[in-house]
C-alpha cells in the first residue's frame, strides 16, 4: 500500500467545501491525476485537474493547499520530484511547475511540505524539504507570479529536516517552520 495525498478547505464567501486528492492510475500505482471534489451547497462534483490543465501527475504522499477568498492553491510533487502549483483564479485552473520556473531544488517526496497565505496579505509561502539533502527550502511570492527562494538550512546553519509544518502568527506575521532533524529526530523551529 501507499499513502494517497489529500488536502481540504473551504472557500469564502461562498463557504464551498473543496477536497483535493490523487486518484491512482491503477490500484498498484503511486502516481495519478489530481482531482477536486467540491460541494456547492446542493451537490458534489468531481473534476480531474491534471487532465484539465495538462499538468503532470502527482507522485507520493505529499499535497498541501489553501484558499484566499475563492482563489485556490494546491501544491504537489510529480514523478520528477518537481513542485507543482495548481491555481484557480476565478476563471480557470492552471498548473505551474515551480521547480522549473524558479530553478528551485527538487523535493523529497516523503519529507514534508507546507503552504499558506500570510494573513491579511496576498503573499504566498511554500516550505519543503529538498531531495536528497533534506535542506528546508522556502519559496515566497507577493503576487503568485514571481517566486523567490531561500535555502533556510544553509542561511541558518541548521540541520536538514523532514516531517515539517509551517504557519504564520498574527498580528506580527512571523513565519514559523517546525520540523524533525533528519539525523537526530529532534524538533527544530525556524522563525522569520
Amino acid at each position: 500500500g501507499f499513502d494517497v495525498p489529500l488536502v481540504a478547505f473551504a472557500t469564502t464567501p461562498n463557504n464551498q467545501a473543496h477536497v483535493y486528492y490523487m486518484a491512482p492510475s491503477s490500484q498498484y500505482s503511486e502516481s495519478g491525476d489530481v482531482h477536486q471534489l467540491f460541494f456547492n451547497g446542493t451537490n458534489w462534483s468531481d473534476e480531474d485537474l491534471t487532465t484539465e490543465t495538462g499538468g503532470s501527475m502527482a507522485w507520493g504522499p505529499l499535497m498541501t493547499g489553501f484558499s484566499v477568498g475563492n482563489y485556490q492553491y494546491v501544491f504537489y510533487i510529480d514523478q520528477n520530484l518537481d513542485i507543482h502549483e495548481l491555481n484557480y483564479d476565478n476563471i480557470g485552473w492552471t498548473d505551474v511547475d515551480l521547480t522549473v520556473q524558479n530553478g528551485a531544488p527538487m523535493a523529497a517526496h516523503y519529507n514534508g511540505m507546507a503552504a499558506f497565505a500570510v494573513p491579511g496579505t496576498q503573499t504566498l509561502e511554500l516550505f519543503y524539504a529538498a531531495y536528497p539533502s533534506g535542506d528546508i527550502i522556502w519559496l515566497s511570492s507577493p503576487d503568485n507570479s514571481q517566486w523567490n527562494q531561500e535555502d533556510l538550512t544553509a542561511i541558518t546553519h541548521s540541520t536538514p529536516g523532514m516531517a515539517l509544518t509551517a504557519f504564520a502568527t498574527t498580528p506580527n506575521n512571523q513565519l514559523h517552520v517546525d520540523y524533525a532533524s533528519m539525523f537526530t529526530g529532534d524538533v527544530n523551529q525556524l522563525l522569520f
